[in-house]
């Protein structure tokens, strides 16, 4: 295998990962977690995560008859 067929398997397999983390994250799109919850993921307390939300920082979401935070935007957030 030459290096320039080297070089595009690997932005092949790159690529791949990429489409692969996207799908990741979009499998807990609907996935939704308590303030309790989001507090323990980001490493603060729950009143922390009530501010969060007031400054729009986090979103607080409805899907079907429950109320939470998307799991997903915690996996976006630095801890």
């Amino acid at each position: 295998m030459t290096q320039e067929e080297l070089s595009e398997r690997l932005d092949q397999v790159l690529a791949m990962l990429d489409e692969l983390e996207k799908a990741i994250i979009r499998k807990y799109d609907d996935i939704l977690v308590s303030n309790n919850e989001a507090a323990r993921h980001l490493g603060c307390t729950p009143n922390t995560v009530s501010r969060m939300i007031k400054e729009g920082r986090l979103e607080r979401v409805t899907i079907g008859d429950s109320t939470g935070i998307r799991y997903s935007s915690l996996l976006n957030k630095p801890q």
